[in-house]
């Protein structure tokens, strides 16, 4: 495998409004998670969202032209590689509840993986690769 997994938390992230409502996005994060896309990056939309307020989210992040590989599950090609579980797999956990989470170091990670993309890629495949028998 040769792809990078971002899971990434929707509210507190990439949304700042008020649980349910998704009027305040944050466009530099969507910017810069579409352009991770761009590069290869798969992303998960891991949020506790469900129903209703997940359409929601889904829809306002079509709108805005960013489309998630999955939302609140593992990515197919994966589960059949390492089978499933309730814990969504990736590489990358962006997520406003991380014990070290500030607005301006998540911004900070994103632009680095953008600039050392390949680079940073590597590190964790290889890392993965030696973690998983295939």
């Amino acid at each position: 495998m040769n792809e990078l997994v971002i899971a990434v938390d929707f509210d507190g992230i990439i949304c700042h409004s008020e649980y349910p409502n998704v009027d305040d996005l944050d466009y530099e994060v969507i910017e810069l998670l579409k352009q991770l896309k761009e590069k290869g990056t798969y992303l998960i939309l891991n949020t506790c969202r469900h129903g209703k307020p997940l359409q929601d989210a889904k829809n306002a992040l079509i709108s805005k032209g960013l489309v998630f590989d999955t939302y609140n599950e593992n990515l197919q090609h994966r589960i059949e590689l390492y089978g499933d579980c309730r814990k969504i797999g990736a590489h990358i956990y962006i997520d406003d509840r991380d014990i070290c989470h500030d607005h301006y170091r998540m911004i900070h990670l994103l632009r680095n993986l953008i600039d050392d993309y390949d680079y940073i890629k590597n590190q964790y495949l290889l890392r993965e690769k030696a973690n998983y028998k295939y």
